[in-house]
């Protein structure tokens, strides 16, 4: 049964997460790096991405960062963590 009582309110994460947070940082450090080889073997396994390569390697690095190493609790803090959700 739905909570049909719940309020829904939007979330800006840009205000949760403080400025000198590490996940801000490697999206920083990770901005400049080229990604031209990257984007080739994704562009030759001839499939769209549901998500950016580049977007996947920053949650892949912050992932070994927080010690998370399998992708079955990389989707989990996709899910539930906020600096996870910010990079999406």
């Amino acid at each position: 049964m739905k909570n049909i009582h719940q309020i829904v309110l939007p979330i800006n994460l840009e205000i949760i997460i403080p400025k000198d947070d590490s996940v801000r940082l490697l999206y920083e450090v990770t901005d400049g790096l080229n990604y031209k080889k990257l984007y080739r073997i994704y562009s030759i396994l001839g499939r769209n991405s549901a998500i950016a390569p580049k977007t996947l390697f920053r949650i892949v690095v912050y992932g070994y960062m927080k010690r998370i190493f399998s992708s079955r609790e990389l989707e989990k803090a996709c899910i539930s963590d906020v600096n996870f959700r910010w990079l999406l």
